[in-house]
């Protein structure tokens, strides 16, 4: 009897859902279609949403219908007469939904987005819509021609952080720094102003440059029209120091493998070497490999990059391990010496490691981990 009341429950109930189920379809598919297609089809999917909004009302998606054809006006069709029009009958008939707040908000944008023309703000709000589609190169090249072309827009602070931004993104970060000081300078109070300044700081570390990276990290303490300027200066200088610190052990750990690569090569009679040699272990070499499975342990569950790292860990180890075997056999040691070149060894292996993190960019992640696992 429960069996046959749910059965004809579900049977009653069917065509509502079905019919919800279809309206999500139609919606979900008219969305689709602004952001994968043409201006035509934007146009398309905006008057759809719209009659979804009008031919059902009262359905829980007709807030967002109406707010998604607003936003596709705005993005993807550049007619904000349209956009406007939607936002507006989202506050008017939805005035306690999230799509109200949303359409708020996005009226703001229009208003001072447009105060310099439509134009400019349908070309930058497209570029950044349509990022995915265009390519880093395509969108970098359609921003800077905007930029040219409109000097005067109302978002141009924006315009040329993003341009920076990018460069830094594709390390080029030569190419960044006149962007990042054209912000600094033409608009000195936006807040797009102190990540420019910000960013010039990062993109002279990248240069190893550290000297003028802390310059500009201290300008940012004259930005008092800013929060907390002198703590954020304070901790950029220090990260500068940080990094000069890790570069300088860099070319430390450098210097040690090469005066292994030289002693290996230089003092070892190689006319005495036999292959075999190289199936012996020795005890002291053991010190090479703990860096090595350090390295293994911390990346194994990692990404494919970081894996790549511990690929080329491992085939510096296997050098190490070979050149110290052929060594250790050939070059005939003193009972001073007995504990000297295992120790140096382990120091060379210890080097290597850093020297193959620092290069690979991971002993920053590494640092940031230790920092965060330490709350340091």
């Amino acid at each position: 009897m429960k069996r046959n009341l749910a059965a004809l429950f579900l049977l009653l109930c069917m065509p509502a859902l079905l019919y919800g189920a279809g309206l999500m379809a139609e919606y979900s598919k008219a969305v689709r279609q602004a952001r994968n297609g043409d201006r035509v089809q934007a146009r398309q999917a905006y008057e759809k949403l719209r009659e979804l909004a009008e031919k059902h009302p009262d359905d829980k998606l007709a807030d967002d219908a109406l707010y998604q054809a607003g936003e596709i006006a705005e993005r993807y069709v550049g007619e904000y007469d349209l956009a406007v029009e939607a936002y507006n009958l989202v506050l008017e008939r939805y005035p306690r939904t999230r799509s109200a707040q949303r359409a708020k908000g996005a009226l703001r944008r229009l208003q001072r987005g447009r105060s310099t023309g439509d134009k400019p703000y349908f070309l930058y709000t497209n570029i950044l819509s349509n990022y995915a589609k265009l390519g880093s190169d395509t969108a970098l090249k359609q921003m800077k021609e905007l930029f040219v072309q409109f000097p005067q827009f109302e978002h141009a602070d924006r315009v040329a952080y993003w341009i920076a931004d990018e460069y830094a993104r594709r390390d080029e970060n030569e190419d960044s720094i006149p962007y990042y000081r054209k912000v600094v300078k033409s608009w000195p109070r936006s807040r797009y102003a102190l990540l420019a300044q910000i960013g010039l700081g990062n993109a002279f570390i990248e240069l190893r440059k550290f000297s003028t990276a802390t310059v500009e990290f201290r300008k940012i303490a004259e930005m008092t029209w800013f929060d907390e300027v002198d703590r954020i200066s304070d901790y950029y200088v220090g990260l500068t120091y940080e990094f000069m610190g890790l570069y300088i052990v860099f070319w430390i750990c450098l210097l040690i493998l090469l005066a292994w690569a030289a002693r290996v090569v230089l003092f070892t009679p190689w006319r005495d070497f036999q292959p075999r040699m190289i199936l012996s272990a020795w005890p002291e070499l053991l010190a090479l490999l703990v860096p090595l499975t350090g390295g293994l342990i911390y990346v194994w569950d990692r990404s494919l990059y970081m894996k790549q790292s511990v690929l080329w860990l491992i085939i510096g180890g296997i050098v190490l391990l070979i050149g110290n075997s052929v060594h250790i056999r050939l070059t005939p040691r003193k009972f001073g010496k007995k504990y000297a070149y295992p120790l140096f060894c382990g120091l060379v292996g210890f080097s290597l490691t850093y020297v193959i993190f620092y290069l690979t960019d991971l002993i920053n992640v590494l640092r940031d981990s230790l920092k965060m696992t330490f709350n340091i």
